[in-house]
């Protein structure tokens, strides 16, 4: 790219830029208030977490049936725009940007990533980008090294591991993975977009397409697969393809570095750009991503797919007029950050499953009867199911210990009997006197880990103060059962660790078949071994052989079960005994030897080789 093609884009650039900081970002997206999109694609990081993939499900609901309103922050200003668009409108964005900057704003980074977590918290998406100055410019080089440029050579070695600009380069973007982290361990996922307006060559990243895609991959590469910064949602964005710019197509990395796909327009919302944009994206969510002007009522009625739009600093007040600012807020097609509902993220252990999630199998409801479907952004999704038929039902086959359930509870809401495993029906009440959506409604009782069947039943009756006798479904909340296996070799008095009491325990090793390749054993009476755990049940695992004998198992100090560790023939590292389910929490189990054997066996010798726990 020549300097000639960056001199006009740089003017407008320098015209947008905040004269005391100009920053950059405009990713946003936000999470789950109306029904996920059938074709929705997961995120390109497999492990992305739940906030992540709640957001782009989201963004993909929004795509043709709303917009969602963002404005971009300034680094040492973190909020103050924000505020502005209150002020002006009393409704917030619902989307929060703001930028990294370069290094002579480094010390307000940190104030910008707790502003993050604020905007998270009070139900705004968060979008960050990063204006990276030329990694081996010194720390007071400025805005103008964020606009500078690189030979072919230097951007080649840049993107080469292993070279002197490489690890300079590697060094800046660990730095910021520092305060990703920290957005990562508050929960706030993050619309990250990087190296945005690549198409052009105003910044040191762009204009050369083979060398960019190399940069991004570089980057995802790095803070997914090194840092594992999973609560990020890859965010590409290109400028406006108008004189200064080039084809959107030639610098995408491809659809499996990219979630999102933006461009940032200053000149107009044009239908060229917006198709050219939709055929690049393969349907993939796509977004205003910085804007100067806001988007009329008209170019959001014809230009549908965008999910948000991000006004870019003070060109709140300097692109728009008060009329327009009005008009645009107060669309229908609008939605501020009061009609976007993210729903929690799913506690340790939980999976979320949607009422819409249909079918036979394993975590799907099915509904027998004639029930019917409503929306509204309070729900889960947007969506939930309801029946006032009595005997419909609706079950959900489960994997896991313990299962939540989620509805609406309402004035004219009734009674549902509800069931584990065709047992009992437990009558549950889903009346209140204000309305309440995606509510907690009933949680079972810690169940054996495995296969269940939740059952709920339409009773047709209801409490007196209700006017009808609805039952609603709007997801339930699974605890998946997690093991953890604990080596005999673990040992000391803490959680998962073998505690060995007597004289007569000794070690053996040398058997591929033994876990981990040793055991313990002892044929000394009362000798014992304890073991501390956290959970819903234990399973030993030991040694049985024609010259073992017997052992007196217990729990938490209770009467002792008698276990035959006895085999005609030596079978290694096999189950031995599995305790019954357990009210989670900490328990203590304890083995010990008691000097009797069957008839058949030739000693007493009992054995340790793992123990598995199920949380």
């Amino acid at each position: 790219m020549t300097q000639a093609l960056k001199t006009p884009r740089q003017a407008v650039r320098k015209i947008r830029k905040p004269f005391a900081a100009a920053l950059v970002l405009c990713m946003l997206l936000y999470a789950l208030s109306f029904p996920a999109s059938a074709d929705a694609s997961p995120p390109v990081n497999p492990n992305a977490t739940d906030n992540a993939k709640a957001v782009l499900n989201y963004l993909y609901s929004v795509s043709g049936n709303h917009i969602l309103s963002g404005q971009h922050n300034y680094t040492e200003d973190p909020a103050g725009w924000s505020a502005q668009v209150v002020s002006a409108t009393s409704k917030a964005p619902a989307v929060w940007g703001n930028d990294f900057a370069w290094e002579e704003l480094a010390s307000a980074r940190q104030g910008m990533v707790n502003e993050a977590i604020n905007q998270w918290q009070q139900g705004s998406i968060v979008t960050i980008s990063w204006h990276q100055q030329k990694p081996n410019d010194p720390a007071n080089a400025g805005w103008s090294s964020v606009q500078g440029w690189y030979t072919e050579q230097e951007m080649t070695e840049l993107v080469t591991p292993g070279t002197t600009l490489y690890n300079q380069w590697l060094a800046q973007v660990d730095t910021i993975a520092d305060y990703l982290q920290q957005l990562k361990n508050a929960g706030v996922p993050v619309l990250w977009r990087p190296y945005h307006e690549n198409n052009a060559g105003w910044f040191w990243w762009g204009g050369r397409p083979a060398l960019f895609k190399q940069l991004w991959i570089n980057m995802y590469d790095r803070f997914t697969n090194y840092h594992h910064l999973d609560n990020l949602i890859w965010v590409w964005s290109t400028a406006s393809n108008n004189d200064w710019a080039e084809p959107l197509a030639d610098y995408y990395p491809g659809d499996a570095f990219v979630d999102v796909l933006g461009q940032d327009i200053y000149d107009g919302f044009q239908t060229s750009y917006y198709n050219e944009l939709v055929s690049v994206s393969n349907g993939k969510p796509i977004a205003i991503t910085e804007n100067g002007g806001m988007p009329d009522p008209t170019a959001l009625a014809n230009q549908p797919l965008y999910t948000y739009f991000l006004t870019w600093g003070d060109h709140f007040y300097s692109e728009n007029s008060s009329a327009q600012i009005q008009a645009t807020y107060n669309d229908a097609h609008t939605l501020t950050r009061d009609e976007v509902v993210i729903p929690p993220a799913p506690a340790a252990g939980e999976v979320n499953i949607d009422d819409t999630a249909t079918g036979s199998g394993v975590n799907k409801f099915m509904y027998s009867g004639s029930w019917s479907t409503s929306t509204g952004t309070a729900k889960y999704n947007g969506s939930d199911h309801y029946s006032a038929t009595t005997n419909d039902v609706y079950q959900v086959t489960f994997s896991g210990t313990k299962i939540k359930l989620y509805g609406s509870k309402d004035a004219h809401h009734g009674i549902a009997a509800v069931s584990i495993d065709g047992g009992a029906e437990t009558n549950v009440d889903f009346y209140a006197a204000t309305r309440a959506d995606n509510t907690l409604i009933w949680t079972s009782p810690t169940l054996a880990a495995g296969n269940h069947t939740l059952k709920v039943r339409v009773t047709g009756t209801k409490n007196a103060a209700s006017t009808w006798t609805v039952v609603t479904a709007d997801r339930v909340a699974v605890t998946a059962a997690t093991q953890t296996t604990i080596n005999d070799a673990t040992t000391g008095t803490g959680l998962n660790q073998y505690e060995y009491a007597g004289s007569g325990w000794s070690t053996s090793t040398g058997s591929s078949v033994k876990y981990n390749g040793d055991d313990h054993y002892s044929g000394t009476t009362n000798d014992y071994y304890q073991l501390r755990f956290n959970g819903t049940r234990i399973e030993l695992y030991g040694t049985k052989d024609a010259h073992h004998g017997i052992a007196a198992v217990s729990i938490d100090g209770g009467a002792e079960t008698t276990v035959d560790f006895y085999a005609a023939s030596r079978i290694d590292n096999t189950l031995i005994w599995t305790s019954q389910t357990l009210a989670a929490g900490n328990h203590i189990v304890k083995v010990r030897v008691t000097g009797n054997k069957n008839a058949a066996s030739i000693w007493t010798v009992i054995t340790a080789d793992r123990a598995v726990v199920t949380s």
